[in-house]
């Protein structure tokens, strides 16, 4: 059975979320085991004797770091000293505009509170029989788990097609205070910012959009960057045009919402 797609906004039912990624999940993965079946098997991929005892000898060095660099453009060996350098920089966590130091992780209290609040006042903390729901408690798991806040695992790649080079920051949430909320409003969200017509995954996405377009004799693309856009975003703003969309899509006044508040309970709770 095929059900058909329209533009309302039809948000998930409390409590589900986690089966909807779980099942992302198996079809990305069911889409990779039938990719890999085109893989040549005759072709020995195991790591030669020399090049472990030579991966073995630099992972033990302290003088360098090893990280891949920013999109997919191949490994990349870092002076320390330069990694650590360019991350305290003005242009990253020297940003006092963009962060602010912390000497402790704050108490799990605090977002247990203001979380269950939110849950509360949108009517999804307690289920049917009076218990605290599916949904809360998923939301709420990485928190009273925890007697302070979970951070994010921050690091970076850097960008060896700029120049000079750069780093690129990289926030891994999996696992943090926030993740499952997160989470939540990525599966929800996801679809409707498809639909949007300037909306694109990466750069890769818009290559092949450019490969099956056709310009005018003469036509000139221009090409802009936004320097540090994400951190540079004001969350006022960027929610404002979160409820234009989700308004353009139908959605109740009640589920658009609870999904800003809870977007913003994300946005002013990060901590790396």
């Amino acid at each position: 059975m095929v059900k058909k797609v329209n533009n309302t906004f039809n948000p998930p039912p409390a409590g589900i979320f986690l089966e909807h990624y779980i099942n992302r999940v198996k079809c990305k993965a069911r889409k990779l085991l039938e990719k890999n079946k085109e893989i040549d098997t005759s072709v020995n991929y195991n790591s030669s004797d020399k090049i472990k005892r030579i991966a073995l000898e630099l992972h033990k060095r302290k003088d360098i770091i090893i990280k891949n660099a920013d999109k997919n453009l191949g490994v990349t060996v870092m002076n320390r000293s330069f990694y650590f350098e360019e991350a305290l920089s003005q242009r990253q966590l020297g940003n006092s505009l963009t962060y602010k130091k912390v000497l402790n992780l704050p108490h799990s209290k605090l977002l247990i509170e203001t979380l269950t609040s939110i849950l509360t006042r949108y009517n999804h903390y307690e289920s049917c029989n009076g218990k605290t729901s599916q949904f809360a408690n998923d939301l709420l798991m990485n928190l009273v788990n925890n007697k302070t806040v979970s951070p994010c695992h921050m690091y970076f790649i850097p960008k060896i097609h700029k120049t000079p080079m750069a780093l690129r920051p990289i926030c891994s949430s999996i696992n943090s205070s926030t993740y499952n909320a997160s989470k939540y409003l990525d599966i929800l969200l996801q679809p409707i910012m498809k639909s949007i017509k300037s909306f694109i995954c990466n750069s890769g996405e818009l290559i092949c959009k450019l490969e099956t377009m056709t310009f005018p004799a003469g036509c000139q693309l221009l090409e802009a960057d936004v320097e540090n856009l994400y951190p540079s975003i004001n969350i006022d703003d960027g929610l404002y045009s979160l409820r234009l969309a989700l308004t353009k899509h139908k959605g109740s006044e009640n589920d658009i919402e609870f999904v800003i508040v809870l977007a913003r309970w994300v946005l002013t709770n990060n901590y790396i």
